[in-house]
């Protein structure tokens, strides 16, 4: 069993409001976005959800396209951060 006084170090404290700050960074980030991101959600209503009779479906389906723009995001930022680091890497190599 772990020592249950390594849960009582501040270290804890600071990153777990390290990452209160990131999430209300990215919170905000999203809002200034918030008409692009309702744009995605009006054409998801319109041309998927508002086509589907049983609600049953429909509620299935949300969660279903949740997860695939989730993944979607997830994929988008990853590679984006591969990018740089391999540009980062070829810097290197060349100095």
């Amino acid at each position: 069993m772990q020592d249950k006084s390594f849960f009582k170090d501040k270290k804890i404290d600071d990153i777990i409001h390290n990452f209160k700050e990131l999430e209300y960074f990215l919170y905000a980030l999203l809002d200034n976005h918030k008409d692009k991101i309702e744009t995605i959600i009006k054409d998801i209503k319109e041309h998927i959800l508002d086509k589907i009779k049983k609600p049953e479906n429909k509620f299935y389906i949300t969660f279903l396209i949740c997860d695939i723009i989730k993944t979607y995001f997830s994929d988008l930022i990853s590679q984006d951060f591969l990018d740089i680091e391999i540009e980062e890497l070829e810097n290197k190599n060349l100095n």
